[in-house]
């Protein structure tokens, strides 16, 4: 969506609202409207499509690890710790590198539309079950998290920053936000 915002200032400013990246001269005199319904519901299915995968991670993989791929739960807790510790770095690295990020389709669209597919592949895999002796299940199982949990990253953090270019309006931005949660609560109300 383009949108002439230079009136009051006599330049022309092109705003481009969902791809993440704003160009001016004046950033001040830049008027992005405020979101549609439909927008925000939009932006609220992206993190429904997520909250599938990843609910379906978080309340079965433990479950899965233990009783279906064999490894003993002190492992699997080992696994879970590494990766979320290991994430909590990642997280911050993805957001600095996305706010750097300059392409044609802005600074968050990007990794959103390149990462989707591995982390689908990746989070299907972590439920792979190859019959290899203890050792390598357990690198198995640790490596598939890991890179799951890295796609993860990389599509989640982009998506949750977008949100700040999508509008100027604070109240826009929290509305949004709300419609982002209520699929996210669904989700986990029925898994």
């Amino acid at each position: 969506m383009q949108q002439n915002a230079g009136a009051q200032t006599g330049t022309s400013v092109s705003a481009s609202v969902g791809a993440g990246s704003i160009s001016s001269a004046t950033p001040s005199a830049i008027v992005i409207p405020k979101l549609g319904l439909s927008e925000k519901i939009a932006y609220g299915m992206g993190d429904f499509s997520a909250n599938i995968a990843l609910g379906t991670a978080v309340l079965f993989l433990s479950y899965f690890y233990i009783d279906i791929y064999g490894l003993k739960p002190e492992h699997v807790a080992i696994i879970m710790l590494i990766v979320r510790c290991i994430d909590a770095v990642t997280d911050a690295l993805m957001g600095a590198l996305a706010d750097r990020t300059k392409s044609r389709w802005g600074r968050y669209r990007p990794w959103m539309l390149w990462m989707a597919v591995p982390f689908g592949i990746t989070t299907a895999a972590m439920f792979i079950t190859p019959d290899w002796d203890y050792a390598p299940k357990f690198a198995y199982a640790l490596g598939m998290y890991f890179i799951s949990s890295l796609f993860s990253t990389a599509t989640g953090v982009p998506y949750c920053s977008i949100n700040g270019v999508m509008t100027n309006d604070p109240q826009d931005r929290v509305s949004c936000q709300s419609f982002r949660f209520v699929p996210t609560c669904t989700v986990a109300c029925h898994l």
